[in-house]
């Protein structure tokens, strides 16, 4: 509870914020708007509950609005396409076993697609018993892309955080983890190898997504080990106490000795971002036998380097969250750098039963709360 809580009150003034600085198009933030225009905005899910998402679908559905598939979306945006309805775009990210057992279904009933930006490393080989929280299988993701109701494309390979500063922030605890699908812990390099971070008493430094562009601080293997021997010799409190308290100094100590570690160099980073672009497009194309020419930035962090990379690749275009730069959709708009709304504001769509700011936001923290969403 105290980690939700801890959360939501990190992400709720982000919200706002976004709202205060005009980041999110006319619809959401003005009780006056009518009608959408020669607009299309792209609205992102992750793994919300299935009667939340009836109820967005329904609202689109009886309001009128259709949803784009990805080749009429980039032909509107070229110009090339001149829609007839109000339409809008709906996307998936991660690849959680929900998209199967909830969405699909719900598409199909509806009469709408959608898009799947899936973490290709991450797809299981086989569906996983039970229900809960999980990755898709391979033959699910098949099905879906190959019906046409969920659009197949890439959300990288890894979906990763690194460390992108020298400042220690905290050692590794289990209880960090609280994301369903684990995508919030940092990576590291062990022994060449790029590895999640699970090791009690880890030292952990400010991270960012691997796809920005700050570049990654990779910190001294010998000085990690070091503290995680320390905190997980016999008889430790693996929680609170002397433990946490004696950490730092052993770092210190450490770190005196072999050095912080180092950042990576340009080269490496532009490496290190190619080879997971190109690793994704490949498995996409093994698993489902097409190519993949569109792109969704974990956590909506990019830079210049992956979009030049990306163009390098012959990628075609880049899907982000909400941008500064560019509130919303419209004809002649780049596909390079595509923004988009969560689920929520679906009710914030000109329509009979519209919500206010202050229903959505309310109905989405209570749901915070009772449950962890991944976003």
């Amino acid at each position: 509870m105290i980690a939700k809580l801890k959360r939501l009150l990190k992400e709720a003034p982000i919200e706002m914020r976004r709202v205060i600085r005009g980041w999110y198009p006319d619809f959401v933030t003005s009780a006056r708007v009518s009608a959408l225009g020669r607009q299309v905005p792209v609205f992102m899910f992750h793994s919300d509950p299935k009667e939340v998402l009836a109820e967005q679908l329904a609202y689109l559905a009886d309001n009128g609005y259709r949803s784009l598939r990805l080749s009429e979306f980039m032909a509107f945006l070229s110009g090339e396409l001149d829609l007839k309805a109000p339409s809008v775009v709906l996307s998936w990210d991660d690849g959680d076993r929900s998209w199967y057992r909830d969405v699909y279904p719900l598409l199909k009933r509806f009469g709408f697609c959608g898009i799947g930006f899936v973490v290709t490393s991450r797809i299981a080989e086989k569906a996983p018993s039970g229900e809960g929280s999980g990755w898709l299988s391979w033959e699910e993701v098949r099905e879906m892309d190959a019906e046409g109701v969920m659009d197949i494309h890439s959300h990288s390979h890894l979906h990763n955080r690194m460390f992108v500063t020298d400042r220690l922030a905290d050692f590794f605890r289990p209880e960090m983890d609280i994301n369903p699908l684990h995508l919030d812990l940092p990576w590291i390099y062990q022994d060449g190898r790029l590895l999640m971070i699970d090791s009690f008493g880890a030292p952990l430094f400010d991270t960012a997504s691997a796809l920005s562009d700050f570049p990654v601080f990779l910190d001294d293997e010998r000085v990690r080990k070091a503290c995680i021997d320390w905190a997980n010799q016999p008889g430790r409190d693996k929680q609170i106490g002397e433990t946490r308290r004696s950490l730092p100094g052993v770092y210190r100590e450490a770190s005196g000795r072999f050095g912080k570690g180092r950042f990576e160099t340009p080269q490496e980073q532009r490496q290190r971002i190619s080879s997971d672009l190109a690793e994704s497009r490949k498995t996409l194309a093994d698993r489902l036998g097409k190519r993949s020419d569109f792109f969704c930035l974990p956590y909506g962090e990019g830079g210049r380097t992956v979009v030049e990379t990306a163009m390098q690749q012959k990628w075609q275009g880049m899907f982000w969250v909400c941008r500064p730069d560019r509130r919303t959709n419209r004809p002649g708009d780049s596909p390079w750098f595509i923004p988009r709304l969560k689920n929520d504001y679906i009710f914030r769509l000109p329509g009979r039963g519209r919500k206010s700011l202050s229903e959505i936001w309310g109905a989405k923290w209570r749901r915070r709360m009772a449950r962890n969403h991944i976003y």
